[in-house]
């Protein structure tokens, strides 16, 4: 895969790819003015931690139980929910359940608790035990 061009002075929000590995970089707007600042420093002691993405599909057995599923990690905060749908990827921290299951969902590996929704009510939860590599199969 070529990376994109890019301008180097938008830093926030933009996709970095160094050796076929895409770095993406969020944050409030301080964080260009930061790693600017680091760029100009020895950046040798930089730690970046990353976290593994797994993969999860809900199904509902009454298409009707709920509309959309949020997920949790152990602190109760909602995750980032990544759905790759084509060559397109939509993010967010909810996600649609349509005729009763929703798409792949991609989430970090700090997520814990699977929550479903619907009129924006909690109607079902259900903790999530992760696996690399595999796609976990959440049954309400």
């Amino acid at each position: 895969m070529t990376p994109p061009t890019h301008n180097p002075d938008t830093l926030l929000s933009q996709t970095r790819w160094v050796r076929n590995l895409a770095l993406r970089l969020v944050g409030d707007p301080q964080l260009a003015d930061d790693l600017a600042t680091l760029a100009g420093e020895d950046i040798e002691d930089l730690i970046i931690v990353v976290g593994l993405r797994v993969h999860l599909q809900v199904s509902l057995s009454d298409p009707a139980q709920a509309t959309r599923v949020i997920v949790l990690d152990a602190e109760g905060e909602r995750v980032e929910i990544d759905r790759i749908q084509g060559n397109s990827r939509r993010e967010g921290y909810d996600a649609p359940i349509l005729r009763g299951r929703t798409d792949v969902l991609t989430v970090p590996d700090s997520a814990t608790i699977l929550v479903l929704l619907r009129d924006g009510e909690e109607v079902g939860r259900q903790e999530l035990t992760l696996v690399r590599g595999e796609v976990l199969q959440v049954r309400f």
